[in-house]
């Protein structure tokens, strides 16, 4: 694909890393959807509990008991600044250590962590980069939809109306 060198310097992103997690519910463990955290030992600030959304996340042998919790951690980075291997594996035992002091979870049978590129982003006062980029991206036919593919903050719903209007420009 061709060059997109733009003639100023792209808007900041922030990384994430998530530490997905399949433990036996403690006893303190939150019935919310996710909780922000804003002061951790290891240093993340969100709890996501994907288990609460839906029993589907869970095995289907405790989904009657729901003796069990599924959820996720993420902890910001700044873009690009990906730990290495050992410090990923070190912060997924911090991390588990403090849920399991908090109560939250018990015992746990699964820890997969992932990184996101770019997990969260925002403009720069006054920066023209994004519609420059968007503008150079659909001059080479590539029509991005999206949060991430836009640039901008947007919910689900938002999310799959694009999804579902650039499949439908896409099939004319």
């Amino acid at each position: 694909m061709a060059d997109l060198t733009l003639d100023e310097p792209a808007d900041p992103a922030t990384s994430v890393l998530v530490i997905n997690i399949g433990a036996k519910r403690g006893e303190r463990c939150p019935n919310d959807h996710w909780v922000y955290i804003p002061q951790s030992r290891a240093g993340f600030h969100r709890v996501g509990f994907y288990s609460n959304v839906d029993v589907s996340f869970l095995p289907y042998s405790s989904r009657k008991a729901q003796d069990r919790v599924s959820i996720y951690v993420e902890k910001a980075y700044l873009e690009g600044q990906k730990p290495n291997e050992s410090e990923i594996k070190a912060l997924c035992e911090a991390v588990v250590r403090e849920l399991q002091e908090w109560g939250w979870i018990g015992e746990v049978e699964v820890v997969d962590p992932t990184w996101i590129e770019v997990a969260y982003t925002w403009s720069w006062p006054g920066s023209r980069w994004r519609e420059k980029a968007l503008k150079a991206l659909e001059e080479r036919g590539l029509y991005q939809i999206g949060r991430f593919g836009r640039w901008v903050f947007q919910g689900i719903a938002e999310s799959i109306k694009d999804g579902l209007m650039a499949g439908g420009a896409a099939k004319n």
